[in-house]
């Protein structure tokens, strides 16, 4: 599976799940498209509270956590508290299931990944019966949550390489009370950066997941997307009941409601008719056959097309007609236009059997002509 390899380095939580969200839609938006595998760490440190969070969970009150400098949030991923920050890599592989690829094969990927990330460091580590995660000798080192919308895959796995193991004392961490935390420093004895193991478990999740990893970048000089705000997450109002008993807080709307300023009569007068529109106005949605016929050639012969990057909204009509704009010389542009929503970054090398797969692909499609545009390459 084509998948786009984000590095973010050390990110604070809620931009990091913005951009989740974003990429979430952008698979949803484009089947033909690639998979997301975004890696972080996050700073400053946060506790993130999935769907089982219980208030008996925290063993510290939310303000003594905010004066430690630690962020509250609720989260939309399965799971109760855990923490996540410097010294933890944070995996967050964002893809389609299917029936074949199902949620369960999903996380025992993830735990299949970790497990040799660890043993090509010498440490041995299994699963526990009736657990999720992973374990070194009854104690947590790798954390797995995962929420799934319209069979899109998201949020991930946290593994502990060199964190300050003190903060797991300040909840229960996964709901667990009988189960300690480590870290792989703790594990070797010695110290280990993030930077060490990052590209080892990249790897391994690349081949425990079937994903054919391509590193994406921003262009040199580009400014950074701006943080979208972060309002509330399915599953938040309960999470936040339990942070505000603690004498923590919930998630708040700051948009003030306007007083009315409209002429009441003029609110209570009738409205109009709505004209009838003519039936030769809407137009009729073509096939779907030839459409998924279409979306399967692209798709086998890996070729883009300005209609899927671009989130054209007549995409179904044009494939209903057998038709694309072809996208040459890959799927990645060093512009950064605001209008347009094809992904941007640094370009891979053009594929050799790109020009045999687009005439192969006209020919199938059985094309009387043919529309090529291509990104910019700086290169």
């Amino acid at each position: 599976m084509r998948t786009r390899l984000h590095n973010l380095g050390r990110h604070p939580y809620l931009p990091t799940l913005a951009l989740q969200e974003q990429l979430r839609e952008q698979v949803r938006m484009r089947p033909e498209g690639p998979a997301h595998l975004v890696l972080v760490e996050h700073d400053p440190p946060v506790i993130t509270l999935g769907r089982r969070t219980r208030a008996e969970h925290f063993l510290v009150k939310a303000e003594q956590l905010r004066a430690r400098g630690v962020e509250l949030h609720a989260s939309a991923r399965g799971g109760a508290m855990t923490w996540h920050g410097p010294g933890q890599i944070a995996a967050y592989p964002i893809l389609r299931l299917s029936e074949k690829r199902s949620l369960r094969a999903h996380i025992r990927g993830m735990e299949e990944a970790v497990i040799a990330t660890l043993a090509q460091f010498g440490v041995c580590a299994q699963r526990l019966p009736g657990l999720t995660g992973v374990w070194v000798n009854g104690e947590k080192i790798a954390a797995i949550g995962v929420a799934v919308s319209h069979w899109i895959a998201w949020h991930g796995l946290a593994l502990n390489v060199n964190p300050s193991l003190d903060a797991f004392r300040w909840f229960i961490p996964c709901g667990i009370e009988d189960k300690g935390v480590t870290s792989l420093a703790r594990c070797l004895g010695c110290d280990l950066r993030v930077e060490e193991a990052k590209p080892v478990l990249a790897a391994n999740l690349a081949k425990a997941l079937e994903l054919d990893l391509e590193i994406t970048e921003p262009p040199a000089g580009a400014p950074p997307d701006p943080p979208r705000r972060h309002e509330t997450l399915p599953g938040a109002p309960l999470v936040s009941r339990h942070v505000q008993s603690i004498g923590g807080f919930p998630h708040r709307n700051t948009r003030a409601s306007s007083p009315p300023t409209a002429n009441v009569a003029r609110q209570s007068a009738p409205l109009p008719p709505r004209p009838r529109m003519p039936p030769w106005l809407r137009r009729p949605i073509p096939p779907a056959g030839d459409a998924a016929e279409v979306r399967a050639v692209l798709a086998e012969l890996k070729l883009p097309t300005v209609c899927v990057e671009a989130r054209c909204p007549n995409i179904h009509e044009c494939f209903g007609r057998r038709t694309a704009t072809f996208m040459i010389l890959g799927d990645l542009c060093t512009r950064s236009c605001r209008f347009c929503s094809v992904a941007r970054g640094r370009p891979l090398p053009p594929r050799e059997e790109e020009p045999a797969a687009l005439a192969e692909a006209c020919a199938r499609l059985r094309l009387r002509h043919v529309v090529i545009t291509s990104v910019a390459r700086d290169d």
